[in-house]
């Protein structure tokens, strides 16, 4: 072999040393870059973008259930009214951190007097609905009845409040901002949950 040759194949060691410090040093860099990254995935909450919306029991705020959604997503609270004991279904719309109360359907004519919306209700086969409700509100409040039974249904689930906390309880209903990797753990928990009454 040429001494040309072996200066072209051959690398002296303070060269190779200096290729492997560098390969070092843009590793310590990628790491914690890295670290960084999955920090915010998993820990910070994204606003704007993905919301849970949480029970809690007052007054010491223990989450109860969460259910994970992006930006807006309906649901409804059904109970049985406690001074006319008829039934009675609230649908909301949840948008980011506002719930919106958009219709109350129920038989008794007796609560939609309750309410105080006579002139928006109307009767179809023996249900009583008071539709276009523009009620906005930040959190939902409300204390579990001996007798309300009160349910929240999401989607094809139906999530029985009264059986995660004792009748007398106090309960907080709101949206909050998820992280991304909350998000998916809660929906994970939905996914493994067979049915909505199992969860908790």
């Amino acid at each position: 072999m040429t001494k040309e040759g072996q200066d072209q194949g051959v690398k002296g060691p303070r060269e190779a040393g200096w290729t492997f410090r560098a390969e070092g040093k843009g590793f310590r860099f990628i790491l914690p870059s890295l670290l960084l990254l999955a920090l915010i995935f998993f820990a910070v909450p994204w606003p704007g973008i993905l919301y849970g919306l949480q029970v809690a029991h007052l007054p010491k705020g223990r989450i109860l259930l969460t259910l994970p959604f992006v930006l807006r997503h309906s649901f409804s609270i059904s109970y049985t009214h406690s001074i006319y004991l008829a039934p009675v279904e609230e649908k909301f719309e949840v948008q980011e951190t506002q719930i919106h109360l958009r219709e109350i359907s129920t038989n008794s004519w007796g609560v939609v007097e309750y309410y105080g919306l006579p002139g928006l209700a109307g009767q179809n086969r023996g249900e009583i609905r008071m539709e276009g409700l523009h009620s906005r509100m930040d959190h939902i409040t409300m204390i579990i009845g001996f007798t309300g039974k009160q349910k929240l249904n999401w989607e094809n689930r139906t999530y029985s409040l009264y059986s995660l906390i004792g009748p007398g309880e106090k309960i907080k209903i709101e949206s909050t901002p998820l992280s991304p990797g909350r998000y998916f753990w809660e929906k994970v928990k939905l996914f493994s949950s067979s049915s909505g009454d199992d969860l908790r």
